[in-house]
């Protein structure tokens, strides 16, 4: 039974790498689209395509309400000045009650459905403080506060339901991440020259690593964790038993990999997270400095892997993993170049947001 199991799972993961290998040459197919709202629907039902295809109709309504209901907290007029942290409430209960389904009654998730829950309740929480932003700037009327908004007064009137299913959806990053904010989604929509930028070459790049990676996933799937659950494991002395788990915790780490890597090179493909090298772009967050503020070019000390051939643009926005550091810095570093992107949104939605100021409490 286990290695039937164990053979459904290696058929997932095949189908799952080749539909993220798609990916890549799908972006740049979608990059050359000059119009945003083309280039909108197109990136949705892509979206819609891959989670039906990967997880099945029964656990598309899962992530549907997701939105649904964050669209009607922040489009409803009382709950404006608190839609941020009511959205938040609510789509990670529903987060919570998602995990617990199978008690009461309701059937178990596929296999990837428990990440499309994950980042779409990431995408919307984020949009929801987004809004709210917008909002509290718009009722202040401060030009301070207005430079900081992430979408003007007109994006946040014409935002429909549409436009909340079309960031949730969007199929970069849906599956496997990374976080961008929808700033940085509908950036991608308005580029005026998308075609002037090498992504593709980049891309490629990023692609190298990748042979490396899958050797190494493919080379210690033969063992682990099949192995693990054996009586001759569990027969070896602790030291042995250690050892063994670092072995398999090398193929965990070269699937993530995997899965990062191919991510980040279809978000390059698709130009998202594209921003001038001169704005300082970080993971997540997207530009940190203004254009016309930064005469003197700066050389970045580091995170520069990223930056086009022709050292125009940088996609440090999209960055979800510095490998390196990972692998060979301290646990402090490591830590920090883990997820970075995810680091980012709890950082900027939880910590520096929370309501109570008391620092152990956040």
């Amino acid at each position: 039974m286990s290695k039937e199991y164990s053979d459904v799972m290696q058929l997932r993961d095949i189908i799952f790498f080749v539909a993220l290998l798609g990916s890549i040459p799908f972006g740049h197919f979608v990059k050359q689209i000059k119009s945003p709202s083309r280039k909108r629907f197109i990136c949705t039902v892509a979206g819609v395509f891959l989670v039906l295809f990967l997880n099945g109709f029964q656990d598309f309504w899962h992530s549907f309400l997701t939105i649904l209901g964050t669209y009607c907290i922040c489009k409803s007029s009382r709950s404006v000045r608190w839609c941020n942290w009511i959205s938040f409430l609510c789509v990670f209960g529903y987060l919570f009650f998602f995990r617990a389904c199978t008690y009461v009654g309701l059937p178990h998730p596929s296999a990837y459905t428990d990440n499309v829950q994950l980042f779409i309740t990431l995408r919307m929480v984020g949009l929801a403080f987004e809004i709210h932003e917008t909002s509290v700037a718009k009722k202040s009327n401060t030009a301070d506060e207005s430079e900081k908004t992430e979408m003007n007064d007109e994006e946040l009137q014409d935002m429909s339901f549409y436009h909340f299913l079309s960031y949730g959806y969007c199929y970069c990053g849906i599956f496997t991440g990374p976080y961008y904010k929808y700033k940085t989604y509908t950036d991608m929509l308005k580029q005026s020259n998308p075609d002037k930028i090498p992504s593709l070459d980049l891309a490629l790049k990023w692609l190298t690593y990748l042979p490396l990676f899958v050797a190494g996933y493919a080379i210690f799937s033969q063992w682990f964790p099949a192995y693990l659950g054996k009586d001759q494991f569990h027969n070896q002395s602790v030291l042995v038993q250690i050892f063994l788990l670092a072995l398999a915790d090398i193929r965990f780490r070269c699937r993530i990999y995997i899965a990062t890597h191919m991510s980040e090179s279809s978000a390059m493909t698709l130009c998202l997270g594209a921003y001038p090298v001169e704005s300082r772009p970080k993971p997540g967050q997207g530009p940190t400095k203004a254009i016309e503020d930064s005469s003197q070019k700066q050389k970045e000390e580091e995170n520069t892997d990223l930056v086009t051939t022709d050292n125009k643009y940088s996609f440090e926005t999209i960055r979800g993993m510095y490998v390196r550091k990972v692998e060979l810095s301290s646990l402090k570093d490591m830590i920090r170049s883990w997820n970075t992107t995810v680091q980012w949104w709890m950082a900027a939605y939880v910590y520096q947001q929370f309501p109570l100021r008391n620092k152990l409490v956040r």
